[in-house]
């Protein structure tokens, strides 16, 4: 298996477990519970993690919400590269 983008992984799971919006934060890692995203032959991800660090915790929309997961999953790494 070669390695996929965990975003499309991360949307086909909100897809699967019928995440609607608007939403609050638990309601979503409450609907993927203990679900585990494949990302490779030898990686997976818990997908409720991608989650627990979005903020805020209400989104009107799915494009509020994938905002706030982009910027939640990359805070880190842009971080280190432009704040150093």
């Amino acid at each position: 298996m070669a390695d996929v983008s965990i975003d499309h992984i991360f949307i086909k799971a909100l897809d699967r477990t019928g995440v609607q919006f608007p939403a609050t934060k638990s309601d979503i890692i409450s609907r993927l519970g203990n679900l585990e995203l494949k990302l490779s032959s030898s990686r997976t991800i818990k997908a409720s993690s991608l989650v627990s660090a979005i903020e805020p915790d209400n989104f009107d929309n799915g494009a509020a919400f994938f905002c706030a997961y982009h910027s939640a999953l990359y805070r880190d790494t842009y971080k280190k590269a432009f704040l150093a």
